[in-house]
């Protein structure tokens, strides 16, 4: 449950919405018990041929008004409590997107477009379902499944309930066992999905120096086996999927086989009557959903606090480039003069050996053009980078008007500049 404990800060901020959410979802639990009540008293009346068409429609009147309760409450749990998991998914994904805006170079270098991609659209979805299926399901465990319980012991015989439901705890156990390899293949599955992100934005970005040298071919082939290695992987997920659904169905008609046998000999015994064993077989599907919900339990709060660790791991890591050197008070504007550089030397963060520039010294007075030549990796678009403040970590300074840039408000100080990168991204404007 430590998962929730993360997620407190959400819950908090909409406390009354999932209270009163998860009030309408323990009074719909309640109002289930109401149909089968009224179908074994319905079923008695039949048996004893004393059923009037006055009790018909009393009767036929109590389940429709059930049934339209029934409608009512879960319109309104769904709408809170789903709602809410919705909410949270767009706060998530709101939080990832800002940060993402507020990071540096250096963060997307030690972070693949396809993981960050899968962050925040896989790994929000399971904690989204913390949120919504993760209470659903907890309550129903609890509510429904304790209602019932106790509704069979009253309204049926205890002996019965212990007899019939023998089967249900294996249901519950079965789905932690199934639960726990879905979780292992999902996380693999999610894995390979991130690695096919990264392949897929890696080719269509460098589709034109593919063509260029001939290497489209290989580059497909090499496509299509991540594909194929990401089908296989998937497989896994649906085939533990397939074993898990026939034996919940199984479990779940024993459990009817052995209700009817053992019931039908109470009823033979006159230790109940007709109309309470047809009330216990409706009570046995409201007891099938509370055992499955156990089992998901287990696998929701696990993914959704491993997804919301990764989640974490990311907000928590801050931007190199800051403005903790800058001047507020200083306005770019008023800065007239020449532009300096010079830099001792620099060498990227993960290649901090080999240095990329190194005694680079040269003053620009306003009006002046600069062209710079040099072979490929010359460190040409390096030296732009520096100006754009890309990257700090470099031996020496950059001035413009005397100022060193690091003291200008990164804000104003981009805005000042403009620049046109060798790799273009056409965004489209709605």
């Amino acid at each position: 449950m430590g998962i929730y404990q993360k997620l407190g800060w959400f819950f908090k901020q909409h406390k009354k919405r999932y209270i009163f959410g998860i009030a309408m979802l323990m009074l719909t639990s309640l109002a289930n018990l109401v149909p089968p009540r009224i179908l074994g008293l319905m079923a008695d009346q039949l048996n004893k041929k004393q059923i009037t068409w006055f009790s018909y429609f009393k009767y036929t009147g109590l389940i429709l008004v059930a049934a339209l309760s029934l409608y009512v409450l879960r319109l309104l749990w769904r709408s809170l409590i789903w709602g809410g998991a919705t909410i949270l998914e767009k706060e998530l994904r709101a939080k990832l997107f800002a940060h993402f805006m507020k990071m540096d170079r250096t963060f997307f270098q030690n972070n693949r477009t396809g993981d960050l991609m899968a962050h925040a659209t896989n790994d929000v979805m399971a904690v989204q379902e913390v949120a919504g299926d993760g209470i659903l399901t907890v309550v129903d465990a609890i509510t429904l499944g304790g209602c019932t319980a106790i509704a069979m012991i009253l309204f049926v015989d205890l002996r019965l309930t212990l007899i019939a439901l023998l089967p249900m705890p294996l249901l519950a156990i079965f789905a932690r066992y199934f639960g726990d390899k879905l979780y292992v293949a999902y996380d693999k599955s999610q894995a390979a999905f991130s690695k096919l992100n990264n392949k897929t934005q890696e080719s269509v970005s460098g589709i034109k120096v593919l063509k260029t040298f001939g290497q489209a071919k290989q580059d497909t082939n090499s496509f299509n086996k991540m594909v194929d290695e990401t089908i296989c992987i998937n497989k896994q997920v649906f085939k533990w999927q397939s074993m898990f659904d026939p034996l919940g169905s199984l479990l779940i008609g024993l459990t009817y086989v052995i209700a009817i046998i053992y019931g039908s000999i109470l009823v033979n015994n006159q230790s109940i009557t007709v109309g309470q064993l047809v009330s216990f077989v409706a009570y046995i599907s409201n007891m099938v959903w509370p055992m499955f919900a156990i089992g998901y339990l287990f696998n929701i709060l696990e993914r959704g606090s491993a997804s919301y660790d990764r989640i974490e791991k990311l907000l928590v890591q801050k931007p190199l480039i800051t403005d903790k050197n800058a001047d507020s008070l200083l306005n770019i504007q008023d800065l007239h003069s020449d532009l300096e550089f010079n830099i001792d030397s620099f060498a990227y963060p993960d290649d901090v050996d080999h240095n990329i520039l190194k005694n680079i010294h040269f003053t620009l007075k306003p009006g002046q053009t600069l062209g710079l030549v040099g072979k490929v990796g010359a460190g040409k678009t390096t030296l732009i980078k520096l100006l754009l403040r890309e990257y700090d970590n470099y031996a020496g300074n950059i001035k413009f008007g005397g100022e060193n840039i690091q003291k200008i408000p990164l804000k104003e100080l981009l805005e000042a500049i403009s620049y046109v990168p060798q790799k273009i991204f056409s965004f489209q404007l709605l």
